[in-house]
């Protein structure tokens, strides 16, 4: 398991085995809300994205933030930060694909993060190096844990909003995963807490595309 969310996932996991004996996939869950962000020339430069964490795993992180002495708010953007800087490696769980090729990410340079109700969340822009005219290229983009520890959905009858100057003629739509009854075993499976499986977070990761119409 890789460190970015170690200790937290670590002490989550923990207590549901205790009162499930559960070794099931996943342990922990996030809603996203994502905006395709698109400059003046009318290019998709990044995609906004909001994390709402889990009431387990933000109880677990603001008890770790209220005993920072600096206070509760710096605390929290310390802790994101952490987050952040691991999750760099992993594209920030973020996958982009221009005519089904992977896109280089940039990285993410500011956030914002607060605590909704009892949850924290974060939103930030991930970039892309080179930005896309989506009226010539079909872009794509998928944000998942690779070891599926995590599940990352956006709410059900969510929409993809636009930032900026998008052309009328697209619009984003969201395909639902549909993992076989294979990875749906494989999931429930205690050896991949063992030895994770960075396959198989992309069998139940949904899948947003945009479309222009000629």
């Amino acid at each position: 398991m890789f460190n970015l969310f170690k200790f937290y996932l670590l002490s989550l996991i923990f207590y549901f085995f205790l009162i499930t004996n559960s070794y099931s996939h996943p342990h922990m869950w996030i809603d996203l809300f994502t905006k395709i962000v698109i400059n003046e020339k009318g290019l998709v430069t990044s995609i906004n994205q909001k994390w709402l964490f889990g009431e387990f795993f933000s109880a677990s992180l603001i008890d770790d933030i209220v005993k920072n002495k600096k206070g509760i708010n710096k605390g929290l953007k310390e802790e994101i930060s952490k987050i952040l800087v691991n999750l760099e490696e992993y594209d920030y769980f973020t996958n982009i694909k221009v005519d089904n090729i992977k896109s280089r990410i940039g990285k993410v340079n500011k956030f914002n993060a607060g605590i909704e109700d009892t949850r924290i969340w974060i939103e930030f822009d991930v970039p892309l190096i080179k930005p896309v005219n989506i009226q010539t290229k079909n872009l794509t983009y998928s944000i998942f844990d690779p070891t599926y520890y995590i599940e990352m959905l956006h709410l059900e009858d969510a929409k993809i909003n636009f930032i900026g100057n998008k052309p009328n003629n697209c619009s984003a739509n969201i395909i639902q995963p549909n993992p076989t009854e294979e990875a749906i075993i494989l999931s429930k499976s205690p050896t991949i807490d063992v030895t994770p499986d960075k396959s198989i977070g992309k069998l139940f990761a949904e899948l947003i595309y945009i479309s222009c119409q000629k």
